[in-house]
């Protein structure tokens, strides 16, 4: 197990962190910092694909949801920005919007069957009868590819 050491200010012994409270802490300075950048350049795609994972990693959806959107309005042709916004929608039980934007992903050329499958975020998806009709799609548009 990795230490990590950190000096306080008037403090005669270093703070030793596990890696996870580490993780956790540089995660949190990484978050700050990309809200930060985005105050300043608010098209910034790396902070903002930065900041939906880590908005929904730590459950806070309504705001993955607006980057999604955010990143949906700069670069959308990219499936993989369709099936995150999916994903945001999925968590906020909004099934007819996750669809559409599941749908959109798989036109644009998404086809990871396996994630769609097992991803935790479309949980909610897999009940509905809508789901096996996605899949179908899914395969059709796999088949397609050359």
């Amino acid at each position: 197990m990795r230490r990590v050491h950190f000096l306080r200010s008037g403090a005669r012994k270093p703070l030793c962190l596990d890696d996870e409270a580490a993780d956790e802490l540089a995660r949190g300075f990484q978050l700050r910092l990309c809200e930060a950048y985005l105050r300043s350049e608010p098209d910034f795609l790396p902070a903002l694909w930065f900041l939906g994972d880590e908005y929904a990693r730590l459950g806070r959806f309504d705001d993955s949801l607006t980057v999604d959107l955010k990143l949906c309005a700069l670069d959308p042709d990219n499936p993989t920005v369709r099936y995150n916004l999916a994903c945001s929608y999925a968590r906020l039980d909004n099934q007819a919007k996750a669809f559409e934007s599941l749908q959109s992903a798989v036109r644009q050329g998404f086809d990871d069957r396996d994630l769609v499958l097992s991803d935790p975020d479309l949980a909610s998806l897999r009940k509905d009868p809508e789901f096996p009709r996605l899949l179908a799609l899914l395969d059709q548009v796999s088949q397609a590819k050359p």
